[in-house]
């Protein structure tokens, strides 16, 4: 049997996960305390480990990973039927992908690179192809090549880590039960198991028994995945109150009391309207439950005096939040309902089917009846004889021109469902939840002085939620606190303690402490902290510092943008992010002291024109920041921004001009004051009558001129 360069690569991940599974005790804690410090070596090693090889298609040459797209624009085609698919972000293809070009075929696998769900696969980056030797080339090894020419260019055949042990492999081949051998040559196989990285590089080519190759294989990839996290911007949609309901089922439109709405709607728009939430809801915070999705959802009745319907709340942040910051995403109305309620075609429970299907003629509708519906409308209505349910969706546009599949099979991010018995509807579920977060709704909490009198003081600072609490760091730290005051996590994604079972943490507020200890064991692990705010703390676990933030606030950690400018003559230090309070500059240097020169403390002099690199440090609450900055050095200009360089004779415009490492205001002049006039300071011009006029801005000994025409 042929193991793949796949399976292997699950093997090996599988291993890795399992190694780090079955250490117990305090050796597990110490161990896990290294992980985060040992990651950004194993990211640079894996990255050099991925080789970049000649890879030539129907001869074109690409260097993977490749965009499909790149590869379809090259007359290639993919080969149906599609099995579809809808990926989140760093996810590989479920299945193989054909592709043919006349009569010829490889087979590819992407990934998508899309930080939200894509069922676009022409978005895809392929990083596998596999094919025959006259399609698919590898390194230049070709069919007349025989096996020793092949071993010659490749060398020797191994895996990763340069053992060669089974990196030659003999089996058969399912297809036409023949015996054919696999050389493997395998640099990179791991996909980080904090969702950290993925790093792939492989190349096999497989030979029948005469020593003729048949097929040919890569993989090659690094993505790294954390940077890109990081980077991530989501989509934000203003909430915007609309003025009517529409008619058509997915504009997720309704009126509430009088007052109009739009899925998903700001719960603190509901409550600014006197709607009203459950108490046990108001003082707790709902989770997120990692940094790359959304969070806590919980159905709940919302009231109104003697009005209430049940409506689904949801936290659309990457943060724990408060009820208030939460959004409705969906109503879901029945017998039990009181509320004033209208929603598109003036839909209700009691309306007849026939008028249902006359109302949403139009638009995409998904029916069945008892036996072969989902199992949420199974389990509700299964004792109903005369049960049917028709379906609206707002489909998320799919790979094959948005045709209407099976329930399973197509993507939706919002629908209208109605349940109908006896030929009237008896519930309605409107729901809408896009890949959107709503800005209106983003809390811009204070941070407050905090000060902890007792142990249970403590307590209650670090378990703030009554579900978990989680306080985020960065490289994948976060610590976890369930509410019975256990410490499940000292991690992203990942338990540490595996193999013995913690017991509720033990608090000193005078020590500025707390002890995780295990139940049938002597260990215990003391953890020190130093709480900043009432939003940020700093953990000490084992030696290790994390820096950790919760509820509202990202982790302000000192940053520096990539290219910055500065111009000669001045003297300064560059801009940062993230230098809120005390913080110390430290060992700083330039590349290229001919272009710029800068202290141990981050001053900047440029000395000519040209580019260099600035690396340093910023320690921030006793942690060291590593800053890069690549720094061009220009001469000082003036430059106008604002001009029209036509006019009408009686016209005036503000002519605005902008100066560039210049001290001092700017100073307009023209060169014919019969022709145009203009203000010295605020450089308003007037047109007196037709001609020309020469415009001149300055500042200092710089000087920059624009001719105007007056029509």
């Amino acid at each position: 049997m042929k193991i793949s360069t796949r399976i292997q690569k699950f093997m090996i991940v599988a291993f890795l996960l399992i190694g780090f599974g079955i250490i117990a005790g305090s050796n597990l804690v110490k161990a896990k305390t290294t992980i985060g410090q040992e990651n950004q070596q194993e990211k640079e090693q894996a990255k050099q480990n991925v080789k970049k090889y000649n890879v030539t298609l129907d001869g074109v040459e690409y260097t993977l990973p490749v965009t499909m797209k790149e590869i379809l624009s090259n007359g290639w085609t993919i080969k149906t039927p599609l099995y579809y698919e809808s990926l989140t972000f760093g996810e590989e293809t479920f299945t193989d992908y054909i592709l043919v070009k006349e009569n010829k075929a490889v087979t590819v696998r992407g990934i998508n690179v899309n930080l939200i769900t894509n069922n676009d696969y022409s978005n895809y980056l392929v990083y596998s192809m596999e094919g025959t030797p006259d399609v698919l080339t590898v390194q230049g090894i070709t069919s007349e090549m025989s096996v020793d020419e092949m071993l010659k260019i490749m060398g020797t055949p191994h895996l990763m880590g340069g053992i060669t042990e089974n990196a030659i492999e003999t089996y058969t081949s399912y297809k036409d039960d023949k015996e054919y051998t696999s050389y493997h040559f395998q640099e990179q196989s791991y996909i980080n198991s904090l969702f950290y990285y993925i790093a792939d590089s492989s190349v096999s080519f497989d030979y029948d028994a005469q020593g003729k190759l048949v097929e040919s294989s890569i993989e090659s990839v690094f993505l790294d995945t954390r940077s890109i996290l990081d980077k991530q911007v989501i989509t934000e949609k203003e909430y915007t109150e609309p003025t009517k309901v529409e008619s058509k089922a997915t504009s997720f439109t309704f009126e509430l009391d009088s007052k109009y709405y739009q899925l998903p709607v700001p719960v603190s728009k509901l409550i600014e309207n006197g709607w009203e939430f459950p108490e046990e809801y108001q003082d707790i915070y709902f989770n997120c439950e990692n940094s790359s999705n959304y969070g806590d959802k919980e159905i709940v009745y919302m009231t109104k005096g003697k009005q209430r319907i049940r409506v689904q709340i949801e936290n659309r942040e990457q943060s724990p939040q408060k009820l208030e910051n939460l959004v409705v995403t969906t109503l879901f109305i029945d017998g039990d309902t009181t509320a004033n309620y209208k929603l598109p075609g003036k839909v209700r429970v009691g309306t007849k089917q026939a008028t249902v299907l006359t109302l949403y003629k139009n638009e995409k509708r998904y029916k069945d009846r008892q036996g072969q519906f989902p199992f949420d409308k199974y389990w509700n209505y299964s004792s109903e004889k005369n049960y049917v349910f028709y379906e609206y969706y707002n489909l998320i546009p799919q790979v094959d021109g948005n045709k209407f599949h099976t329930y399973a099979d197509m993507d939706y991010d919002g629908r209208l469902s109605i349940d109908i018995v006896n030929g009237k509807v008896i519930s309605i579920e409107y729901k809408y939840t896009p890949d959107t977060k709503i800005d209106s709704i983003i809390s811009k909490t204070k941070e407050k002085k905090v000060t902890l009198t007792s142990d249970q003081d403590a307590f209650d600072f670090f378990n703030y939620s009554s579900t978990s609490s989680v306080w985020e760091g960065i490289d994948g730290k976060s610590i976890t606190f369930t509410p019975d005051g256990l410490v499940s996590a000292i991690d992203e994604s990942e338990e540490w303690f595996t193999g013995a079972d913690p017991e509720p943490c033990t608090f000193d507020y005078k020590d500025k402490s707390f002890t995780i200890s295990f139940s049938g064991t002597s260990t215990t692990l003391k953890v020190k902290y130093k709480i900043l705010s009432s939003e940020r703390v700093i953990f000490y676990v084992d030696g290790e510092r994390i820096e950790a933030t919760t509820k509202y606030v990202e982790l302000n950690t000192p940053d520096a943008k990539y290219n910055q400018t500065i111009y000669l003559g001045q003297k300064k230090r560059l801009s940062y992010s993230g230098i809120d309070g005390t913080v110390i500059f430290s060992k700083f240097k330039s590349d290229n002291t001919k272009v710029a020169k800068v202290s141990k403390t981050g001053i900047v002099t440029p000395v000519s024109t040209g580019t260099t690199i600035i690396k340093g440090v910023i320690t921030k609450n006793g942690i060291d920041y590593s800053v890069t900055i690549k720094l061009n050095v220009k001469k000082p200009y003036v430059k106008f921004t604002t001009v029209s360089t036509t006019m009408k004779k009686g016209a005036t415009q503000k002519i605005v001009a902008k100066a560039y490492g210049l001290k001092g205001s700017i100073k307009y002049s023209v060169n014919n004051k019969k022709v145009a006039t203009i203000n010295v300071k605020t450089g308003k011009l007037t047109a007196k009558k037709k001609g020309t006029v020469i415009v001149t801005a300055k500042c200092g000994s710089k000087v920059k001129k624009i001719t105007i025409k007056i029509k």
